[in-house]
């Protein structure tokens, strides 16, 4: 049987990194909009960290709440709580998404830091970061500038690629790009949040930014960060 290279073409997808504590809204409206733009379905990762799972099973285990009130913890407890999280970060999606049409589905991963996230990351895909926010008011910057992150400036060019190929139509408008070399987490850090942009592009490959580093930048920063390998469409 002939096959068509039409019906073996890997799709698009734009995954959506989520946490359990809730979406960052102004990453989901990046999604929306690169799902909606480049007609890719949208894939939204809830990652779930062994390492709260391991700690629960601890001895004398407590949580704090945002309200200073503390409670004991052990595994059944936490796995009923990410389940009702999971269920509502569920009934969120659908309620932002149905209505546009566009194809997206939830999985979760339970893994050790970022590393199973990045994993899911294919050469056609563009990633979105960001964590959710803390309190209920927008705090997503007035700026409308974007940083282009990178670390060799040989990255520069097909990073300039893929900004053309996704800023392209409206995709991310009213955004101004200004290219910042990255060299190590305490010194470029303090820089990148002084400049508060409105969103944050990660140049090369997914090999170049290691789980720790990620790890600081989508817990520092409020807006999204997006890590696109590849550019075609």
């Amino acid at each position: 049987m002939i096959i068509r290279t039409s019906e073996t073409e890997v799709r698009r997808r734009v995954l959506l990194a989520l946490e359990p504590a809730g979406i960052n809204p102004n990453s989901l409206q990046i999604a929306i909009q690169l799902s909606r733009d480049l007609r890719a379905e949208l894939t939204s990762l809830l990652l779930e960290d062994v390492a709260l799972l391991r700690a629960a099973a601890l001895p004398f285990a407590r949580e704090i709440n945002r309200s200073g009130v503390e409670r004991v913890l052990d595994p059944t407890t936490l796995e009923r709580d990410l389940r009702v999280r999971e269920s509502r970060l569920r009934e969120e999606l659908a309620r932002r998404l149905e209505p546009s049409g566009i194809v997206w589905s939830l999985r979760r991963l339970r893994g050790a830091g970022l590393e199973m996230l990045l994993s899911e990351i294919g050469q056609r895909d563009v990633m979105v970061f960001g964590r959710a926010q803390c309190s209920p008011w927008n705090t997503q910057s007035p700026a409308q500038h974007g940083v282009l992150l990178y670390r060799e400036s040989s990255a520069l060019q097909s990073a300039g690629a893929a900004l053309k190929s996704l800023d392209q139509d409206g995709h991310l408008p009213g955004l101004a790009w200004e290219p910042m070399r990255w060299t190590t987490a305490e010194q470029s850090l303090p820089l990148l949040l002084r400049r508060q942009p409105r969103l944050v592009l990660l140049a090369g490959a997914v090999s170049d930014w290691p789980d720790a580093e990620l790890r600081q930048l989508t817990g520092r920063l409020d807006c999204p960060i997006l890590l696109a390998p590849s550019v075609e469409r």
